[in-house]
């Protein structure tokens, strides 16, 4: 009865500790995008930035967190083109930060994940 104990995952599954916080570029909130936290072993993590920037990283279910460890990040986030008719569209949306945090092999964001996790972490895009 693994459900009753805290911290108990599924012997597939590597513990996860909970994870999230704000994304700003140029102090201002990066909305509408996606983090993804990356170790070097294990799955990645993901999170939906709301419309303040704000994330809550997922691994195995929703909210739980990411795995122990050193992570590579992104931060993807395209310009909304809502207001725009698809004749005046040229091509796919933009990014709105900057290219290099698009993957996490180029973002240079490192972030240690440690159990007892972060719910305020502040990532701040340059």
């Amino acid at each position: 009865m693994c459900f009753l104990i805290p911290g108990c995952t599924p012997s597939d599954q590597l513990f996860v500790a909970p994870i999230g916080g704000t994304v700003t570029y140029k102090g201002k909130p990066v909305p509408n995008g996606t983090v993804m936290f990356m170790p070097a072993a294990g799955p990645a993590a993901t999170g939906e930035l709301d419309s303040e920037g704000r994330f809550k990283l997922t691994t195995y279910s929703p909210g739980d967190g990411a795995v122990l460890g050193s992570h590579s990040v992104s931060v993807t986030a395209l310009e909304e083109m809502k207001d725009v008719l698809p004749e005046q569209r040229s091509g796919l949306p933009k990014p709105i930060v900057p290219e290099k945090y698009l993957s996490h092999t180029t973002s240079g964001l490192k972030i240690e994940v440690k159990r007892e996790g972060d719910l305020g972490l502040k990532i701040d895009l340059k």
